[in-house]
């Protein structure tokens, strides 16, 4: 019981992780591409 309730913990923790990476690739993807936009408003 306290094996399987340490694996569900770390899968969780996982999972958080890939999360806030996914959230980090979103912000700077969109971030960059506000950046690409602005540059070719302005060609």
């Amino acid at each position: 019981m306290h094996n399987s309730a340490a694996k569900v913990r770390k899968k969780m923790d996982i999972l958080k992780f890939i999360n806030d990476f996914f959230l980090l690739l979103i912000r700077k993807g969109v971030s960059l591409q506000m950046i690409d936009r602005g540059g070719e408003e302005r060609d």
